[in-house]
């Protein structure tokens, strides 16, 4: 944004949703591949490292579910804000429509 003024490209907006999501497909993949390495380790692994490494990794996994779900709540904000600003443009454009000769 300079001088006040916000320059909107809806190629680019579509863009950066699909960014977002691409993202979150990677931190999935990410999160299954660590899980399956882990879980073939925990079942040989007996005693209170176990224990307090199956802490940390449950507090591991939920704030990485959290972080998806806050890439995909950005992802829906930004598809939706390029479907207003569409919607906006299609409305002004509609108005100056009855002005062309």
């Amino acid at each position: 944004m300079a001088d006040g003024y916000l320059k909107v490209v809806h190629g680019e907006l579509t863009g950066a949703a699909a960014a977002f999501d691409q993202r979150v497909q990677d931190l999935e993949a990410a999160l299954k591949a660590v899980e399956n390495t882990v879980q073939g380790l925990a079942d040989q692994w007996v005693g209170q490292g176990n224990e307090s490494f199956t802490t940390v990794m449950g507090k591991w996994h939920t704030d990485v579910n959290s972080l998806n779900q806050t890439l995909v709540e950005i992802s829906k904000n930004v598809k939706g804000s390029n479907t207003l600003y569409q919607d906006v443009d299609q409305d002004v454009k509609r108005a100056f429509s009855g002005f062309q000769g």
